[in-house]
Order: C-alpha cells, then structure tokens, then sequence
C-alpha cells in the first residue's frame, strides 16, 4: 500500500476504480440487469483493464449499433473485461499455527476436546494472502491492499471485515497465534495511517462508513495476552485518530450530553447490495428522499446489525414496520457509545502507562461523560435495563435487544449501582424468559420482520457480549447465569457442528444445535467470529465442561466480586488506578483476580496429532468449497481437492466434568508501568487526525451524477447473498437446519444492513 509521505492528512479510500465499483452507468447496468444472483459478486471482481481504458470501452460498447440491449451483449461486455472474483487472493496457512490449541490437554470432555482441535484447524481453511498484484494495480480490484495475510469470516465474506476481527483475534490469541493476530492489527493501522479510518470492510465500495469501532479492543486484547506494551505506546498515535476521527463523525447532543449514533457518508445505493437498494427506495418519488434513505440503509450496515426492527420507527413510533421505516441515525444507540467508553478508558490507560498526563486526564473526561450519559439517558429504571434512545420522539425505545447488555460488557455502569442493577438485569431476563431458549438468546423479541437481525436469530458476538457482561456484573446470581449460558452456548455449537460438519455465522434460539436464518442472504458458514469465540469459551471453561451433564446445576461461579475504587463522584467505571480528581464516576474495573491458565501444555503428541491429521482432511474436502463460497487460487504448494464430504464427531467416549479452575483471560490483568512509549514520527499527526476522508463532499468527486452514485454498504460485514450459483451450501443445511417459515427465497442484494 502506497504511504501517505507527504503527511497532509489521509487519502480518499479508492480511486479512479470508484467509478467502476461504486457508482456509474457500468455499475447501474450490470446490476440492474440481475447478470449476477448476488449483487457482490460483480463489485469483487477483478477488472483485466485500468478504469480509464475500462469505461471508455463501455461508452463504445453502449452506443455501438450492434448492441441490442440484451442481457447476452452485457454479458460479453463483462465477460471480456473482468475476472472472477477471488481471484485476486491465495490460500494461506499460518506459520504460527500449532496441530493444537495450548489449552487443549484442560478440555475435560474428550468429544469437546476433539472437537476445539478442529476448529483450531479451520484458521488454515479460512487464511487468506493478497497476490501482489493487487499492491503494483490497485485500480483494477475493489478490494483494499493489506500487506499482512488474514483470517476471512467465510462464505461469500472473503476480505476482511472490521468488527468481526475483534473475535477472530481473541481467538487467535487462544490459539497461541499471535503473529497472526498482530499482522491483523497492523493492517489496520495502516488503513487509519493512509486513509483515517478503518471501512466497514476490505471493499473500497465500504468507503462512507466503518462499523462498529474495535481496533483499540483488538489491541487490548493483544497487549494483555503478550504483554507486549510497546507495541501498544508505539501504535497510540494511531489509535488515537482513529478513535477521534470516529467520535468527530457521529456526535450528537441528547439532553445536554455528547453520545453517538452510527452514520454513513456516502451517496447513492450500496454497490454490493445495488438491486435491494433501488427496490427498497423505490416507493419514496423524490431524489432527496431516495438519498435519505440509502444513508439509512447504510448507517445500519455500519452498526453491524442489518437489517432489524432495532433501526425501524414506524409512523406509529414502534418498531412495528419495514425497510421504509429504517431510521438508524435517529436512534442513540447503547452498544456503540459503551463501546466508545470502553475505547477511551482503554487509550486513557493506555497513555498512562507512557506518561502522557495530559492525554490520561482527555480520554478520561471523555470515558467519564460517556459513562454519566448512558447513566443519565439510557439507563431505564422502570425496564431494569439500558435502551436505545429514539431522538425523532425525544423517548427511550422499550424493546428488548440483545444490545441492551452491553453496558455490562463494557463495564460502563457505575459501580455504586451494581446491586440495583443487577436486580433490574435479572428480573428483565426473567421477564423476557431468556433462560428458556435452547440456542441462545435472540437478538429481538418481533417475530414479524423476517430480518436476520431479528428474532430467531442468535448472533455469537452479541452472545459474548450478554456473557462476559453477566460475569462482570459480579453478583453470584449474575455470574452463575452467565457460566451456565457460555456451557450451553459451547453445547449448542458443537451440536450443530457435529450434524452438520460446520459452524455458522448465526443461530436458531428455539432449536438446539440449528443454524439461523432469513435476511438478505443465506446463512454462511466457516465462521470467523463464531470459531474464535468457542475457542475462547473451551480455553476458559474447558475444565469443567462435560457433555454428558445435562443439567447446568455445576455452572455455580465461585470467582470473587470485582475491585472497587475510590474516585470521588464521578461513576467508577473499571481503573482502580484511575486518577483521583475531578467527579468521575467508578465503575467495574478489571483488576478481578486473573487466573490465565492459557499455557503451552498439549494433550499427547500421537493422539493430538491424529486427530488434527483427521480434522485437516476432513475441513479441506467438506469446507474449502461451502465455506469460501467462490472461487480461490490456491498457493502452488497446496493444491486442494474439494468434495462434497462433511465432518461428524462420534458421540462416543464422552468424559465427566472437572471442577478445577478456569482461565480469565478476557478480565484483562491491569498492564505494568511502561518506561517507554514516544510517538512514532512515521504515523500521522493528531493535529490531522480530523481530516476524515468519509465526507458527503469528497463521496460527490465521482464522475457521476447523484441519481447515478451507489455507495458502499456493508453490516457486519454482510451483503445479500444470492439463494442460487454462488452459494454452495449443503443441501442439509438448507432441509435440516434452517426452520421451515424461513427458508423463503432470499433476495441477493443486501441492502447494507439488512452480523451478520
């Protein structure tokens, strides 16, 4: 990736390659012509000519008197000017990958033990290198250039995706990989020093929006496994303009108080979502309204959460709507502003320990003005709960969100408050009845939407959300509900993965061990986030996890409650070392007691090796194909035959639980006290930090006219998938897991938004 040597601020995400992927009469034909089930498939190919030669063979092709208007003439016109998508990426396995996990010989339960060592095998499966090629001729690819391999999520998810990263890291850094996990980090911080942002994806057409922002969680995550803090002091510049560009970008005043909601700054239709875009404005007459609802559509693709009844406002004020009551940058999100206070304890931390005072004293007043609004405005005592504010009727949302517990994730209550809030937290998911529901617990209660983000639908990194935050809630009632919740979430994974060989980017909350569906697309498989969180939880509850235990009677938290502070008024958030001025508020801190049993043990070498041997056949030849979902050049080194075979796991040999301790990991140990952490020269300038490159002005530079511009969308990474060609999923994933009221046909485009 070329650098930004002048250092005059960051450069616009794409170039004159944004005139054939993110807007124009190219794009419009092609997508309008419904050539590709899957709107995203034409926006990742591969252009064979520069974008200059590229349209003006268009404009001939277009007034040629032989051009009838066919879908045939188009077809040729695309056939002769573009390659296959996938093209442009190679197989990759990790160098720093092991035949097993180092936690694996603490996996009590053979079955699950077997079962962790297979997934650890998928991080080859889903390892992916950029070809040079894309480095030397940018301008004929949509995708961004990282200079490190990644782990894709799967499926038709074949660049990287912002949030999702956050999960395949700690994953990775289970695993022992850390190498990996840090060449994850760097690409990103590269992206913040050439471009100011990290994008919602690895797409140039994701350049108006991000996703929900997890690079300073990525890197604290990092830092408490390796213990490597410089690496961290190195990287705050960095950090910091990602984090203050974000804020920038998404501010708004509710009640007097700063908070944020999610925001895109393009124009036009998302590409990879093009058809579902234009269908879905089309009852809206006016250009300006068209417009309005794009950047809806593409705000609630920067949440991650596309689409869902969380982002409707019907005319009534409920959630009871459709798509043309999208209304995401109205809506005052909880997870994204306890996500941002999270952030800014982690750099206040961060600063501290490389004697930056005046920056300590910055992100502290931010994290202690965040926490006090989501206190202040979000906090609904009657509910017991947290709830998304609603700034068009200036009134908190009263429906139930897998969201609204995320303030426990982050430890963005104050602590003082901790029993009341338990109280509230307890009661509501009695009321709600979440301790019923054998798959997990879904991300909405309306039934109605047929959105993917909405009910039956279980999304993993919402899960991990609900479950480290009962834990750090600390009450013993709090704490036993979320051990038994990560035991059953484990269980409910294997179960799924030992009927069907895969793992899936969602779930069902009503049946055990049954894939999610509905949406823009079909469920996908690999899955990034979803492997890196059950590695998480078999590393932290190996132990004591047994499958042959039917009730959740053992799941009975025995850890101590969390450390409090003495910080004056304002909520004591989680820094017991927090500076003692002003009125900041305490809340949960994370100096709880770490046991981090991630060691190198291993299971013995012949049966460790056996059973990797067997995962790795059985994952190339069952998963290359279902989980990739297009086509991939493989390394001349290793050749990969695909077949249609799936993974099963005997039910066999299933062992008893242990009751020995479990690691901690994500209580994140307080960093000791760095002597070094100068500002590098060589990364961009605070002072510039506030030049995003995502701005409604610069989205105009395309050579085209408003009607004609799209933009780039994506949610959790997500965009429509077709139901047919592309998408290889087994058929007993389609019969089987899949419930019978959502196997309805599913449109290909993805109107950004439609996590996963």
């Amino acid at each position: 990736m070329p650098q930004n040597l002048c250092r005059c601020g960051p450069q616009v995400l794409g170039a004159a390659n944004r005139a054939v992927y993110c807007s124009g009469p190219l794009l419009d034909a092609v997508q309008r012509s419904n050539m590709f089930p899957d709107c995203k498939t034409f926006v990742d190919m591969k252009s064979k000519y520069p974008p200059e030669r590229l349209l003006a063979d268009y404009e001939l092709f277009r007034n040629c008197r032989k051009n009838d208007g066919s879908l045939q003439f188009l077809e040729m016109f695309v056939e002769k000017h573009f390659l296959e998508k996938g093209t442009e990426l190679e197989e990759w396995t990790p160098p720093d990958w092991k035949s097993e996990p180092p936690f694996a010989n603490r996996i009590a339960d053979p079955e699950l033990r077997r079962f962790g060592v297979e997934l650890n095998a998928l991080w080859k499966v889903l390892g992916r290198r950029m070809k040079d090629e894309v480095k030397e001729n940018p301008e004929k690819y949509s995708i961004v250039y990282v200079p490190n391999p990644v782990i894709v999520p799967g499926g038709r998810f074949i660049e990287f995706y912002y949030w999702d990263s956050l999960w395949i890291i700690r994953g990775l850094l289970h695993c022992g990989m850390h190498a990996t996990a840090r060449g994850m980090i760097d690409n990103f911080l590269s992206i913040v020093r050439q471009y100011g942002f990290v994008p919602n994806g690895g797409r140039i057409y994701y350049y108006g929006r991000s996703q929900p922002p997890m690079l300073i969680h990525m890197m604290k995550a990092y830092v408490d496994v390796t213990l490597d803090e410089k690496y961290a002091m190195q990287s705050l510049p960095l950090l910091e303009a990602e984090f203050d560009n974000f804020v920038e970008k998404h501010q708004v005043q509710v009640k007097g108080r700063t908070m944020y909601h999610y925001q895109d700054y393009s124009t036009g239709p998302r590409p990879e979502s093009y058809r579902e875009d234009v269908a879905s404005a089309a009852e809206f007459l006016s250009e300006p309204e068209k417009e309005r609802h794009y950047t809806q559509l593409k705000s609630a693709c920067e949440s991650g959460m596309d689409f869902s009844s969380r982002w409707f406002i019907a005319r009534d004020g409920t959630n009871r709507g459709t798509l043309k009551d999208i209304q995401t940058t109205s809506i005052v999100p909880v997870d994204l502003n306890v996500i941002l206070f999270r952030s800014a304890k982690i750099l206040a931390e961060f600063n501290r320990k490389a004697g930056h005072n005046s920056k300590v004293e910055e992100y502290s007043d931010i994290a202690c003005g965040l926490v006090k609004a989501v206190r202040d405005v979000l906090w609904n005592e009657e509910a017991g709960i947290w709830l998304d504010y609603d700034m068009l009727n200036n009134r908190p949302r009263p429906y139930f969100s897998a969201s609204n517990f995320s303030p426990l994730w982050a430890r963005a209550f104050p602590l003082v408050d901790t029993d009341k809030i338990s109280r509230g937290v307890m009661n509501y998911i009695k009321m709600h009845n979440l301790d019923d529901y054998p798959g997990g617990v879904p991300n909405t209660m309306n039934r109605d939407t047929g959105q993917q983000w909405d009910y039956p639908n279980v999304w993993p990194p919402m899960m991990f959300m609900i479950i480290d935050g009962l834990h750090n809630l600390g009450t013993p009632e709090a704490r036993a509900m979320s051990e038994r919740w990560a035991h059953r979430w484990v269980k409910n994974n294997y179960e799924a993965y030992a009927l069907t060989g895969f793992m899936f980017e969602k779930y069902n909350c009503e049946k055990f061990g049954s894939g999610g569906g509905g949406g823009e697309y079909q469920n996908q498989t690999g899955f990034g986030w979803t492997n890196g969180i059950i590695l998480e939880y078999l590393s932290r509850y190996g132990p004591e996890l047994s499958l042959q235990d039917r009730s959740d009677v053992h799941c009975r938290s025995t850890v101590g409650k969390s450390a409090t502070g003495n910080l004056g008024d304002c909520p004591v958030t989680s820094q017991s070392k927090m500076i003692t001025k002003k009125n900041y508020i305490i809340t949960s801190e994370n100096n709880i007691a770490v046991s981090n049993r991630d060691g190198p043990g291993h299971c013995s070498g012949p049966c460790a090796q056996k059973v990797v041997d067997e995962a790795s056949n059985r994952m190339k030849q069952s998963l290359v194909s279902n989980i990739v979902g297009h086509p991939v050049v493989a390394s001349p080194k290793r050749a990969t035959t695909i077949s249609s075979g799936r993974s099963t796991i005997p039910a066999t040999g299933r062992s008893t639980i242990h009751k020995s301790g479990r690691s901690t990991i994500t209580s994140y140990p307080q960093l000791e006290e760095a002597s070094t952490g100068e500002y590098n020269a060589s990364v961009l300038p605070r002072e510039q930090a506030s030049a995003i490159p995502y701005t409604r002005e610069q989205a105009s530079g395309i050579p085209y006219t408003r009607e004609q511009s799209t933009s780039p969308t994506f949610s959790p990474g997500r965009t429509p998938i077709g139901s047919a060609p592309e998408s290889r999923l087994p058929t007993a994933v389609e019969t089987t897991v899949f419930p019978e009221r959502y196997t309805r046909t599913q449109s290909a485009a993805d109107p950004y938004g439609g996590k996963q």
